[in-house]
């Protein structure tokens, strides 16, 4: 019997994983995928601040950074499932802040 079983292996579960390896504990993580299987290279990982801050607590983040290429600002952002009205609420705001910026 473990004390600890982590079901999923990706981010948050590989993160938690690390913050426990010094913690005494039996610990397991468990994921779909078999042992040994590579990542898939097709998918993108977008983390935010808060996720930077934990990686940089378990001295996962400047090993990263390290390796040239592994971390990218985004640029761009697509939103293909929006709906086609979703986008006039950020231009109408942007518009207002603009105006009041202005105003000023």
């Amino acid at each position: 019997m473990h004390d600890v079983v982590i079901v999923g292996a990706g981010p948050v579960g590989g993160a938690l994983a690390l913050a426990l390896a010094d913690a005494d504990l039996d610990i397991v993580a468990l994921d779909a995928r078999a042992a040994g299987t590579p990542l898939r290279a097709d998918r993108s990982l977008a983390l935010s601040h808060g996720a930077r801050l934990i990686f940089e607590r378990l001295g996962v983040w400047p090993r990263l950074a390290a390796i040239p290429g592994a971390i990218t600002p985004i640029v761009t952002i697509d939103i293909s499932q929006a709906a086609p009205n979703s986008m006039r609420a950020p231009a109408a705001i942007a518009a207002a802040c603009s105006a009041a910026s202005s105003a000023e």
